[in-house]
Formats: structure tokens, C-alpha cells, sequence
């Protein structure tokens, strides 16, 4: 429906707000995963060897530390891409939004909902660190068995 009211450029409404969102919360996220699994679990970089417990919870932290950051521009691209622009849309770019919510509805608008975001994002991103560090251990010990199974 979108495509056949607004054509291409309504398909990538909120892009530009997202690319703002996306680059440095990721840049956090991952910075964050690195140094909370030093933290936590001191030489495993080297090592490779962190306790799940440890990959749980940097992997946590991470996701946790990345929407805090981000989350007053995810507020704005998320109400930049719901208007509707069939009609006359209520906000005009990402500074007119941001203007908007915080006259109408006060500065706090642009945290609500946070609580239930950083939630799910420690489990959900506990979860999928530990599958990838995970894997990367299942792949990496499957390869070494292989060579040294095919050297013999």
C-alpha cells in the first residue's frame, strides 16, 4: 500500500533517521561486548575461553548500552515512519519531529517505553552473542578436528 500511495521514496521514509540511530549504536554495541567480556572474564580475548555466564551478560550489557544511546532517535524515526503522508503529514523531517514531541508531550516522550526495550535487549542480546560465540567455537574446533583427522 505504501508503494502504491507514496511510490519508491515512501518505501525508504526514515532511512536517514535510521542510518543516525544505527551507525553509533552499533559502534557501542560492539565496543561495549568486547570490553565488558575483558571485564568480566580478564584474558578470554586472547583465549577464546569465556564462560557462558560471561557471554550472557557482556552480550547483554551491550544491547542495554546501545539503546540507551540510540533510543530518543529510534522514538523519532519510528514516528517519522508511522505518519501517514497520504494526507498532510504531521511532521516535516527528523528536527520538526524532535521539535514537536518535545513541545507537545515534554522531553520525557523521547524515553518512553525504555524500560521494556533494555529488557528484552539484555536477554535477547545475551542470547545472540552466546549463539555466535558459541558457533564460532563449534566451527573453529570442528576445522582443527578436520585437519588434524585428514594430516594423521
Amino acid at each position: 500500500r505504501i508503494f502504491q500511495t507514496e511510490g519508491l521514496r515512501g518505501t525508504y521514509r526514515g532511512l536517514t533517521i535510521t542510518m543516525l540511530r544505527d551507525a553509533p549504536a552499533h559502534g557501542v554495541y560492539y565496543w561495549t561486548y568486547e570490553r565488558m567480556r575483558e571485564q568480566l572474564h580478564p584474558g578470554c580475548r586472547k583465549s577464546g575461553q569465556e564462560s557462558f555466564k560471561t557471554m550472557l551478560n557482556a552480550g547483554g550489557l551491550a544491547g542495554v548500552t546501545s539503546w540507551i544511546g540510540c533510543y530518543p532517535l529510534d522514538v523519532i524515526k519510528t514516528r517519522l515512519q508511522a505518519q501517514s503522508q497520504s494526507s498532510s503529514p504531521k511532521y516535516t523531517g527528523i528536527v520538526d519531529c524532535f521539535r514537536k514531541c518535545a513541545r507537545e508531550e515534554g522531553y520525557h516522550v523521547l524515553w518512553r517505553g525504555l524500560g521494556t526495550s533494555v529488557a528484552r535487549a539484555f536477554l535477547v542480546n545475551g542470547a545472540i552473542f552466546t549463539a555466535y560465540e558459541t558457533t564460532l567455537r563449534c566451527l573453529f574446533n570442528n576445522n582443527n578436528h578436520d585437519s588434524i583427522q585428514t594430516d594423521n
